[in-house]
């Protein structure tokens, strides 16, 4: 499971674990609700904040995305935010036992976070405003023991940290 906040690189971190998967022959799925969000948005002719408000049946959706997944018996990351216990809890419930509960933090620092929004925006992608990012900032929970197998801690180049980082536990920077 993916955390982080919007541009964090996220999604670049998925596209090279499914193209990981896919060279080593094992069945990868990626489950997106920005992907699901922008799908929602094209067919329906809505801009991304207007699908945006559609959120929970996307939820919804991507749950069934992962029993679906699960039940085939592939490898799967859930690519969104997941900043609240109770958001990834929704999705952990979904995982059998015999899979490794994994959880990539991408820590970003918030200055490389608003450069990489004012780009993406910049080149047609969909906007996201910097103060519901900051908002999104203090209502982030970092993973508690037990909440995962395994959790590691990438800076936004994608290396590894050791955990704590500086704001895991404050709500925001």
């Amino acid at each position: 499971m993916l955390i982080g906040f919007p541009g964090a690189g996220k999604s670049t971190w998925r596209a090279g674990w499914v193209e990981e998967g896919r060279r080593a022959g094992r069945p990868t799925v990626a489950v997106s609700t920005d992907d699901l969000l922008l799908a929602e948005a094209a067919a329906a002719g809505l801009s991304y904040p207007e699908a945006w408000r559609r959120a929970p049946k996307l939820e919804g959706r991507a749950r069934a995305a992962v029993r679906a997944a699960v039940e085939a018996g592939a490898e799967v990351v859930v690519d969104r935010t997941n900043l609240r216990a109770a958001t990834r809890a929704r999705f952990l419930r979904l995982v059998p036992p015999g899979y490794v509960r994994r959880a990539v933090v991408l820590v970003t620092p918030p200055e490389v976070l608003r450069e990489r929004l004012r780009l993406r925006a910049e080149a047609g992608g969909h906007a996201v405003p910097w103060g519901f990012v900051v908002g999104m900032m203090k209502t982030y929970q970092a993973p508690e023991p037990g909440e995962f197998d395994q959790v590691d801690y990438l800076n936004a180049d994608g290396r590894a940290l050791g955990p704590p980082w500086p704001w895991a536990r404050t709500g925001g920077p």
